[in-house]
């Protein structure tokens, strides 16, 4: 080897060694970076096949040091894609079960709940069946009547608050979606123009992969790169095509909402449990509205039916009529007692015949109590009771579900961490090397500099 070859061999170990350090460097300086993932040096050897007076034929293909192969970003992409498959799993979970616990709470439990307001309401016409002529108990009788449609005003009013607050949620997620789309476009025109100039934008990388782990909790996503290009599947639909987007839309003139991709006409219809925090919005909305049409049969149902054995008795002024009001279209937000009765508990009709003491009338309506009254085939009771039970149990499903889908992620982060996170005692070792081997080939280029100085001395 000449004595040149011996130089440059020596310059070309420090350059790659100082490489190395500055990457290892650059690793422990981020080893505390959210999203970071670690870079690696891979180093190759040189060989020179130049000939010349002192590198001939029987010496060409020796070596000149060692070269940077190649600057890597580490990432486990199976483990990657698999974490963005449970990040939507957990999203869909965690509002669900946030939403629902909110509905939940529109039925509470102990003294004034609503299973105690219509409690009170038969044990009311109970009270009236043994004290026919008394216009104290009618008049408690009257307050519990009232108590129990404005319950089921109460409810409904707050099932439309909850139905607006998973519809604005649903509007902001889609805002927020749209614009994590506009970023991982930017990033992707962004990288490919680096890499177009010979680099590689590893922070771009890194950024836009955080990117798509937080839309991915919005819905199930799937990453295709093709090369230099990059394309986003959201629910089957591309919404991102290297720099271009498609973006959501929201129309909320109609209940439930619909959420459409664009202008392209294609809906967004997932609603299962991967469907992420775009879909359990979604669900929510037409959860709500379930549950309303479930309330609207037991107010219709438990109204036609007093009404109708209430009709036909009288109070302690004759004919009564309705106890409530049957405008022909009874729901839960619009049950009324009936003008006649409000406010006059004389005209509650507790008896069949109009006899003073008869009270087979207070009896009857007492008796409907076990009745089957809604649509459904159910007692009042025994609908309410599914009703509440029903969304208590969404409640637990969905918490459960958010439960098991955080487990799969952590387990998942901590395989890939063991990819791309940083191991300080890792890097230090390395740094640790690559000085070792810096100073060693400082000292080749120091032994080539004496031969150097020993030839011109002779």
């Amino acid at each position: 080897m000449s004595i040149s070859n011996l130089l440059r061999t020596g310059r070309n170990g420090v350059l790659a060694n100082q490489a190395a350090m500055n990457t290892t460097g650059h690793n422990i300086a981020n080893a505390n970076t959210e999203g970071y993932a670690r870079r690696r040096v891979t180093m190759g050897p040189l060989t020179t096949t130049d000939r010349g007076l002192f590198n001939g034929a029987s010496r060409a293909g020796q070596g000149t040091g060692v070269t940077i192969d190649d600057f890597s970003r580490l990432r486990d992409q199976m483990t990657q894609r698999a974490s963005w498959e449970a990040q939507a799993g957990y999203g869909f979970g965690q509002e669900e079960a946030r939403l629902m616990g909110a509905l939940e709470a529109v039925f509470p439990q102990g003294p004034g709940s609503f299973d105690n307001v219509l409690d009170d309401f038969w044990n009311g016409w109970g009270d009236l069946a043994d004290n026919p002529l008394d216009e104290g108990v009618r008049a408690t009788l009257l307050n519990r009547a009232e108590a129990l449609t404005g319950t089921f005003n109460k409810v409904d009013k707050e099932m439309t608050r909850y139905r607006e607050q998973a519809t604005d949620a649903l509007r902001g997620g889609v805002d927020t979606v749209n614009g994590l789309l506009d970023d991982i476009a930017e990033l992707n025109e962004q990288i490919r123009t680096a890499k177009t100039n010979g680099t590689e934008d590893f922070t771009a990388m890194d950024k836009r992969d955080g990117l798509i782990r937080e839309l991915s909790t919005f819905g199930p996503v799937r990453v295709n790169q093709d090369g230099n290009r990059l394309s986003i599947k959201l629910g089957g639909m591309t919404v991102v095509d290297d720099a271009t987007t498609v973006p959501l839309r929201v129309d909320d003139t109609d209940t439930p909402p619909t959420l459409s991709f664009g202008s392209t006409g294609v809906d967004f219809t997932d609603r299962s449990r991967t469907s992420g925090k775009l879909g359990a919005w979604m669900r929510s909305v037409e959860v709500v509205e379930e549950h309303r049409a479930v309330l609207d049969d037991l107010a219709a149902g438990l109204a036609r039916a007093v009404n109708e054995v209430h009709a036909d008795g009288e109070g302690l002024d004759g004919t009564a009529g309705n106890f409530f009001d049957d405008p022909g279209t009874i729901t839960a937000g619009t049950l009324r007692l009936d003008a006649n009765v409000a406010g006059s508990p004389r005209n509650i009709a507790a008896s069949a015949d109009g006899t003073p003491g008869n009270s087979d009338t207070a009896l009857d309506i007492g008796r409907l109590r076990t009745a089957n009254v809604t649509g459904s085939g159910k007692t009042a009771e025994g609908a309410l009771t599914d009703l509440v039970s029903s969304i208590g149990s969404r409640v637990n499903q969905a918490t459960q579900f958010a439960e098991q889908q955080r487990g799969v992620i952590d387990y998942l982060d901590s395989i890939e961490e063991g990819t791309s996170g940083v191991n300080m005692d890792e890097e230090v070792t390395n740094l640790i090397k690559y000085q070792q081997s810096y100073a060693a080939s400082a000292r080749v280029i120091e032994t080539a500099q004496r031969m150097f100085d020993t030839l011109l001395s002779l």
